[in-house]
Formats: C-alpha cells, sequence, structure tokens
C-alpha cells in the first residue's frame, strides 16, 4: 500500500513503483486501478462527512460587550431557524448531512441533537430517513414534529423527554411535503408545502400547494386528518419561504 509518508521525491523509491507498476498483467492493472478508486471514493466520503458539520456559539452580552461563553459542534447543516429550540437549559438541534459518493451520487441522512448548556452532546438520534433531508421542523415542548422528503413525505413525531435518548414514536408517509408546520391545538399540527406525483419519466414534480392538518393524538400514529391542494402545478404562497407570511387566528 501506498502510504501518505510517501517522498515521491525518493528516485530509487519511484524506479521501484514504476517496475512494479510495468510488470502486472492487464487484468491486475485493471484490479489495482478498481482497488485504488474505491480507496479514494472512501476516502473522499470520509472526508466530506468529517467536514460537514455546525459551530455553535453562546455568547454573552453585557454592558457592551460580547464574551464567548461556550462552543459545540455537530454533524451536518441547520435548515433554519426552526431547527434550534432551547428548554431547560439544553439546546435542541435538527441537522442534514449531506455528502457525493462517487458513481452513487449524494448520500443524506438526519440527526437530532441535544446538547447541555456548555453545548456538549447529551443525547443523539442519528441517521434518521436515509437519502432524504430536512423539510421542515417544529419543537413543541417535549416534542419534535420533522418533515422530511425525496419522493414521499415521512412526518416523524419524536420524543424528547428523555434528553439522553431522542427516539421516534411514530410516522406517517404521504405524498408531498411541509416546508412549514405551524400547531394549532394541543393534537393538531398545520403544514404547507406541496403535493407531489410521479412524472413521465419516473421522478417526482412539485404538483400544487398543499395545506395539511396532522392529527398527532396518537403518537405512534400521526395521520392526516385532512388536506387542501390548490390547482395549478405551480401555485405557491410567500409562506413557503417567509413563515412570517403566515397568519393564525383561532375562532
Amino acid at each position: 500500500e501506498l502510504g501518505l509518508d510517501v517522498d515521491l521525491e525518493d528516485v530509487d523509491f519511484v524506479n521501484e513503483l514504476v517496475e512494479y507498476y510495468n510488470s502486472l498483467s492487464e487484468k491486475e492493472l485493471e484490479d489495482l486501478r478498481e482497488d485504488l478508486e474505491k480507496k479514494l471514493s472512501k476516502f473522499e466520503t470520509e472526508l466530506q462527512r468529517e467536514n460537514d458539520k455546525t459551530s455553535i456559539y453562546r455568547f454573552a452580552l453585557d454592558a457592551g460587550e460580547i464574551s464567548k461563553e461556550a462552543e459545540g459542534v455537530v454533524r451536518g447543516s441547520l435548515l433554519n431557524q426552526f431547527s434550534l429550540s432551547e428548554k431547560d437549559d439544553n439546546l435542541r438541534v435538527v441537522t442534514t448531512t449531506s455528502v457525493w459518493v462517487r458513481d452513487l451520487g449524494r448520500e443524506q441522512e438526519n440527526n437530532v441533537y441535544v446538547l447541555d448548556s456548555d453545548l456538549g452532546v447529551i443525547g443523539s438520534l442519528e441517521g434518521l430517513a436515509e437519502d432524504e433531508r430536512v423539510y421542515s421542523a417544529r419543537f413543541e415542548g417535549e416534542k419534535l414534529y420533522l418533515v422530511t422528503f425525496r419522493e414521499v413525505d415521512p412526518f416523524f413525531v419524536i420524543d424528547l423527554s428523555d434528553e439522553s435518548n431522542p427516539e421516534v414514536l411514530g410516522f406517517l408517509k404521504i405524498p408531498g411535503y411541509s416546508s412549514y408546520m405551524h400547531k394549532v391545538s394541543e393534537n393538531l399540527i398545520l403544514g404547507i408545502g406541496k403535493e407531489t406525483k410521479e412524472s413521465e419519466w419516473g421522478g417526482v414534480i412539485d404538483d400544487g400547494l398543499k395545506i395539511s392538518l396532522f392529527d398527532v393524538s396518537d403518537e405512534e400514529n400521526p395521520i392526516e386528518l385532512d388536506k387542501f391542494v390548490a390547482s395549478g402545478r405551480w401555485s405557491t404562497t410567500e409562506v413557503l419561504n417567509d413563515h412570517k407570511a403566515f397568519l393564525f387566528v383561532e375562532d
């Protein structure tokens, strides 16, 4: 094996390497190329995973001064402000990790972390919804409602009551996805996003603005209680980009 500490300016070593290479048969050369490509792909993937991290800092503002009090690191990247939530001096975080694997394409998975006041990880749930990414998240007390998407919309109910052991209570798979979620009552979550359908080429395309009403009274078996889909594939709303465009008024 060729180590990382090899000195390629060593003439004797390079001559030996060339001599060895020239002595190989066609089959041996092909096997060597395949082996090197696999090792290079693995190295590139691990390097991406190592670099795909988010640093989190906590600052104090006192008498016009900014001072750093703590810092921590989690795997992956955050979607938006709803990917963070503080409760009882702990910070809850949702991330998506994404790496490009040669010959396989993009690999994605999602993670939930709980950090203490020093921003050290005290609980985690990793590898959630492989090959999908987070489209929306909503922390409500000890629960996290999470939507990931690639071809269908898994709507997850995640329990955070045990900070050291976040766990999935239940999930629902339906067409479409929600880009924004809002709690409208104790057991009802409103999701705003897009309906989807299979395209003539076998992929998945958006098929109109969608508003879903999720019933989470049975946390292990959430259901889509009702939905509204606006006509027109390109129908949309500013809420998909700016949650402040959403207004909910109770009767």
